[in-house]
Parts: structure tokens; sequence; C-alpha cells
């Protein structure tokens, strides 16, 4: 963390505090960020001893963080064990939806704050968990197929810029990312389907065995193994739509088992398949 905000200073980065969770709240990075004329907000873990006056520091007198009687919200001065320096105390509540409770301490160096200023500002830092796990689930920066510098660079500059556009998005429709990447995704699949459907009217291939009853059928559609998986599902599934309209179920197994769709095959495209009595389904 230390090289960042030294990075950020190089950069001549404008920022006047270090927000932090609990795993950062560390002495060292406490005095480097002091000594960089920079202040911080960090979260405690429960277990953090601090004390309240000075005359329990200079004594040793520490206590447990959960333990002090902190009112909420409020900032109380006090002290951290192995932190010299003066600082501000905060306890926030929070109450889920499902009707329990949890507690937040807070530490800040600003001594000028108060405990309303303290928890807003560090708030601010939940909008960087939420882009960081955008830019995992959403824009997909954990899976870069790439193996060079370069290319990686530029995987995660396009991960940044997809997330730009769904934030644009989400303030012009109101939805967060992964409501709008659910929508595109119903969409892409509505359309694919109707893409298929409209294949139907399309000969392309009919099997020997069927030559005759289904010489027309609509449902008999070339499979590829170029094919993306989500198309193939579809077409399995115009298969399935197929066995179950038409009465000539066992007629249909023998050409699925005369074009080579074995069991260990039909696996490769979601499909699965036991007795001529018992019709295509997918997986």
């Amino acid at each position: 963390m230390r090289e960042m905000i030294a990075s950020c200073l190089a950069n001549q980065l404008k920022f006047r505090y270090v927000l932090m969770d609990s795993w950062f709240a560390a002495r060292e990075n406490f005095e480097f960020i002091m000594k960089k004329k920079r202040h911080f907000i960090a979260a405690l873990k429960a277990n953090r001893l601090a004390a309240l006056s000075e005359a329990d520091k200079q004594q040793g007198r520490y206590e447990r963080i959960d333990r002090l009687s902190l009112p909420e919200k409020e900032a109380v001065h006090g002290w951290l064990k192995g932190y010299g320096k003066e600082v501000l105390l905060v306890r926030q509540v929070f109450t889920h939806k499902d009707g329990d409770t949890a507690i937040l301490h807070l530490v800040c160096s600003d001594l000028s704050l108060d405990g309303e200023q303290v928890t807003a500002l560090y708030q601010k830092r939940w909008n960087v968990e939420v882009f960081h796990k955008s830019l995992k689930s959403n824009a997909g920066l954990a899976k870069s197929p790439t193996q060079t510098v370069t290319t990686q660079n530029n995987h995660v500059f396009m991960s940044i810029v997809a997330v730009f556009k769904l934030e644009c998005l989400k303030m012009q429709h109101h939805l967060n990312h992964f409501a709008l990447r659910a929508k595109l995704w119903i969409k892409a699949t509505q359309h694919a389907y109707e893409q298929l459907q409209a294949l139907r009217t399309a000969y392309l291939w009919t099997p020997p065995v069927l030559q005759g009853e289904f010489q027309h059928s609509a449902y008999w559609l070339r499979l590829h193994v170029s094919m993306r998986p989500v198309i193939k599902r579809y077409i399995a599934l115009a298969m399935m739509q197929f066995a179950h309209r038409d009465p000539y179920k066992v007629a249909a197994s023998k050409a699925f088992t005369q074009i080579g769709f074995t069991r260990s095959r039909s696996y490769l495209f979601g499909i699965s398949f036991s007795s001529p009595s018992q019709p295509w389904r997918v997986n």
C-alpha cells in the first residue's frame, strides 16, 4: 500500500485522506501517511487496544476498543497502542435488512473532524470496492488469456473502459452493473433463440432415415463443432421440441444414432439421451 501511495504522490494525484480497512491499519502505514502530510481513516479490529486519556496511555492501561464506552457516531480523542500520536475514535452501528446489527470502529488522524464527517468520508471507500468487484465480475479482469506485459496492460485498460461505460449506462438507466449485465444477457439469449427459430425454414440437411415423412421438417439442423456452446444448446432445444411434438420418436432416435451422436459426444452439446423411448433433453 505504501508503494501505491508513493506512486500517487509521484504522479501528483491530489488527495487528502487515505481510506483503508482493518487489514492495512498498521502503525507503519499510519506513520508513512503522516510523513507524507496526509491523513488516514481506517477500520479497526474489535481486539485493537486503545486508551481514552493520556494518563492511561502513559501508564499502559489500554483496553479493547469494543469494550470502551464510545457513543455512536461521535468522535472521541484517544491513543492506539503502539502509535504515539493522538487520534479520533468513532463507533458506528449498522442494522442489516434481516435485523442483525454490526459495529464498525474507525480511527482518524485528522483531529478537526467530527464523528459524522469521519463516517461520511469512510463510506466513500465502498465505491472503490464496488468498482473492483465489477471489474472482476462484469469486465473479466481476472480472465485474461494474454501472456505478455503489453497485451496484459491492454486487457486491464479495456476492462476499465468497459466498467466506465457500464457506469455511464447505470446513470442513464438507473440500474446497477449486475442488473445491466443480466438485461443484456437476456436480450442476447432471446435474440439468439429468435435467429434459431428463423432457421427452421432453412433446409440444411436431412438424415437418410427420415427422408420421406420428415423431408421438410424444420427442426433438423446440422451441428458444427465450431459453433458457440450457447447456440449448440438452443439447437438441442429445437431438437427436443421436435422429439416432443412429433409422433415418430423411434425414427428420430435412429436418426440421431445414424448421424453419430453417441452418448459421449452428446455431452459436448449439453444433451443427454438414454433410450429410444426417452426424447433428447438439455442438461
